[in-house]
């Protein structure tokens, strides 16, 4: 879940909901300004499913009890992380060797800061037990991997796109559909600057500047859209911003809030 205050309300944007607005972005990827997305119907299904393992977790999230609202998506405890992440990239696996290798390589970078690219501050220590955790989950990753990119490089469709320099510029790509998704939905469109941005293949990465009116609206240059404005909703529901006694206390208010569109769009 991806949490964050709105007109004196909690937002909740589901990580399904994430995945679909990603998922729009590919579709109107490419003005001339970049490469369209290709493969092309991979990249749809990682945008889209990349964060698919959070649907279970999200029909009965347990409870922060820092806060007493369900846990904020980048402060989830390891063991359930890893959990959940295990269980949508064998989804994705299962529907396509590609996708399922970018969706993999995403669930990973979130334990490598995006394999290097995203350097951030560390916001919380893990214990033994769970750097072992981790490492026992990016050791498995690593080994499947290596096996959906020999599948990939099998299929006639995929091969010209399974080489090591084709696979980075796509897993960049997704890195950037997700952030720019997250400056939408949860940094509540504000001003800031995505890279790298992989606009072109081959080509030397670049930072997307995003302008932020702070409400609902980004200016994106470069512009990466095939048109501007561009309308790009995602569907969250708002519920009273306080501690909840129990996950069926919240579940229940969660249930009776109705799902609203926010309208968020793009502008070159």
């Amino acid at each position: 879940m991806i949490l964050r205050r709105y007109r004196g309300q909690l937002l909740i944007v589901l990580q399904t909901d994430h995945g679909r607005q990603c998922a729009a972005f590919v579709r109107h990827w490419g003005d001339g300004s970049c490469d369209a997305p290709a493969p092309r119907e991979p990249l749809l299904l990682a945008a889209a499913e990349h964060d698919n393992g959070w649907a279970e977790w999200e029909a009965a999230p347990p409870l922060d009890p820092a806060t007493g609202q369900p846990w904020q998506f980048t402060e989830l405890p390891s063991d359930q992380h890893i959990a959940l992440y295990r269980r949508g990239i064998a989804r994705s696996a299962a529907q396509d060797p590609y996708g399922g290798l970018l969706v993999s390589m995403h669930g990973v970078g979130l334990y490598n800061d995006r394999y290097g690219t995203w350097p951030r501050p560390v916001t919380r220590d893990l214990s033994a037990d769970q750097q072992a955790l981790v490492a026992a989950y990016v050791a498995e990753q690593q080994a499947l991997q290596a096996r959906l990119r020999a599948a990939a490089a099998r299929d006639a469709r995929h091969a010209p796109f399974a080489s090591d320099a084709a696979v980075w510029h796509n897993y960049k790509l997704l890195q950037l559909w997700d952030r720019l998704s997250l400056q939408f939905c949860w940094r509540g469109c504000t001003s800031g600057t995505i890279a790298p941005a992989p606009l072109r293949a081959g080509a030397p990465d670049v930072a997307l500047v995003c302008e932020g009116d702070g409400d609902a609206t980004l200016r994106l240059s470069p512009y990466p859209f095939d048109r501007s404005p561009l309308p790009l909703p995602v569907t969250a529901r708002l519920v009273p911003d306080r501690c909840y006694a129990s996950i069926e206390d919240f579940l229940a208010t969660f249930a009776a809030a109705e799902a609203i569109e926010v309208p968020l769009r793009a502008v070159a």
